[in-house]
């Protein structure tokens, strides 16, 4: 009989193993104990819901904090039809500020307040209104030897200015310390535990803009300014700017813990804040700190509207991080919205998105549906060197390896045209968490895109009205579609292609463990993987009808 492979590629038979010696099947016991480890591995990487450290604070708001904390009290009310501002005339905080496009004030979306002042600022001194209108007010307050503030505050339809004019009436010079700082919550939501998302406190300088994620958040000075910078926090849809009148000054970025929460202890909160160098006024002149703040979603045409022009925030653009991938991430961006203005629908939107990326990625699954039907016709050799080689998985690997040479195929060139694909899906994920249309944009029974859904396995997929704690079991009806679709994909790989071989067989897992890998992704995202799946299992079908 005719050999099917020469002898220089198969081991001699005294290094053969026997089959005593092949190695054991893990028991039961020990998958389910591995199976734990990993979970555990896992949830320790990926937080479930981030870390909230002052859960009895969120969405306090200021007037409710103010009242516990038994600071004084009275309010003036700004509004335009889009903005709205509440400011107490003790200390002239901004810490009570909506803008329509969010359904929770600033305080909820994280920022505490902003803070615009100079060093001889008292909270228990009221601001005399010296004019106001329903959209802006003019304020004043003296300070010592017959200096006074004169300040503006005033809506527009996407911003706050905020204008301070220090007035020296006296005989002599006065020398000021202006100061701005934003203050933010220590604990880190869902929305900014995002993975792969860059998230935290925000600053810019003459040469940059940086953004300090909350983890590596510490006490050091982190930049001098040496023009009028912009400060304050970014999160995945929203952000809280501060363009900065002060031109010289140092800038820190740092946890304070001088804080006291509602039930009267101490706890922390993340701070940016701005010191600036000595300011001097002469007797009889005056000098003028113009500020303008932007609290809202992080929509491209929004922030490109305040990064230009006057009363502007020049580096605002720089709170929406593409990535590396912006060449790809930025198109898709576009695509999308364009679809959801013209479909309305955001959840159909992702879902004709899906379809027109598959479509655009087809050349790239033809290479892979190609690789798989080279595997197929080698199905019939390979079976017989397994039949032949049984029990010796070291001579089995030799031959097969030696088969795959002849014939010039490599088993895992699939799994390589996946990898080519991966930028592909990254872009795809960063579009899904930076496109702001997700937020509270709900779909079917998901109450929004952009949160996990609330149908989960802990309250049988919606059927007990109980949300669950957010640290146990969460899988959701989209988890598992994706892990189900994902396995009926590999199985119908595997049957086209024939490859069985150890050596793949860990792919099979790889379903399960994603499934509670990805279980707290955002709903738009996971509709996105689900179709994708069961896009490519009709391929794969239709494949295996013409083909084989």
């Amino acid at each position: 009989m005719k050999k099917l492979f020469p002898d220089s590629i198969i081991p001699p038979r005294d290094s053969y193993k026997s089959t005593s010696e092949v190695k054991k099947k893990p028991s039961f016991k020990k998958m389910i104990f591995l199976s734990i480890v990993l979970y555990a591995l896992l949830l320790w990487l990926f937080p479930i819901g981030g870390n909230k450290t002052i859960e009895e604070d969120k969405g306090k708001t200021a007037i409710e904090m103010n009242k516990v904390l038994e600071l004084k009290e009275d309010r003036v009310k700004l509004e335009n039809g889009d903005l709205s501002l509440s400011l107490n005339l003790y200390g002239n905080r901004i810490d009570d500020f909506k803008n329509r496009d969010i359904d929770t004030p600033l305080l909820s979306s994280g920022v505490r307040f902003i803070e615009i002042g100079e060093s001889t600022q008292h909270k228990d001194i009221k601001w005399e209104i010296e004019s106001r209108t329903s959209n802006s007010i003019v304020m004043k307050r003296g300070l010592d030897n017959k200096t006074h503030i004169v300040r503006e505050v005033k809506l527009l339809e996407d911003r706050i200015l905020l204008s301070d004019t220090i007035i020296n009436n006296s005989n002599t010079k006065s020398i000021l310390l202006p100061y701005t700082r934003v203050v933010s919550d220590t604990y880190i939501s869902s929305d900014s535990s995002i993975p792969f998302g860059k998230n935290g406190a925000i600053y810019s300088t003459d040469e940059k803009t940086e953004i300090v994620k909350f983890k590596k958040i510490d006490g050091e000075d982190r930049a001098v300014l040496n023009k009028e910078g912009m400060l304050g926090f970014t999160y995945p849809y929203h952000t809280t700017l501060l363009q900065s009148g002060i031109e010289s000054s140092k800038l820190r970025v740092h946890e304070i813990s001088n804080f006291v929460n509602t039930k009267g202890e101490k706890s922390s909160r993340y701070q940016v804040d701005q010191m600036s160098d000595a300011v001097i006024i002469n007797s009889g002149e005056n000098t003028k700190l113009d500020y303008v703040i932007y609290s809202g979603i992080k929509r491209q045409s929004t922030i490109n509207g305040i990064s230009e022009g006057a009363n502007s925030i020049p580096d605002a653009g720089d709170s929406i991080v593409y990535g590396l991938l912006k060449f790809l991430t930025y198109p898709m961006l576009k695509l999308l919205e364009f679809l959801h203005t013209h479909i309305l629908s955001l959840g159909l939107g992702i879902m004709l998105f899906t379809i027109i990326i598959k479509l655009l990625m087809s050349p790239l699954t033809r290479k892979a549906f190609g690789s798989m039907d080279k595997m197929r016709l080698l199905h019939p050799e390979m079976t017989a060197i397994q039949k032949q080689f049984k029990g010796n998985p070291s001579a089995l690997q030799i031959a097969l390896l030696g088969l795959y040479k002849k014939h010039k195929v490599n088993p895992f060139s699939g799994f390589f045209f996946l990898l080519l694909q991966m930028p592909i899906y990254i872009a795809i994920y960063k579009v899904l968490i930076i496109d702001t249309d997700l937020y509270n944009n709900g779909f079917l029974w998901i109450e929004s895109l952009h949160k996990p859904e609330t149908v989960t396995v802990l309250n049988l997929f919606g059927l007990i009205p109980w949300a669950g704690a957010s640290e146990l079991l969460v899988i959701g009806v989209l988890p598992l579609l994706m892990a189900i679709t994902m396995w009926m994909q590999q199985k119908l790989q595997t049957k086209i292609s024939g490859n069985t071989t150890n050596s793949m067989k860990w792919i099979k897992y790889l379903p399960w463990v994603f499934m509670f890998l990805f279980a707290t992704m955002p709903s738009g995202v996971m509709i996105y993987w689900v179709l994708s799946n069961i896009l490519m299992i009709v391929q794969l079908y239709i494949f295996k009808k013409i083909y084989i």
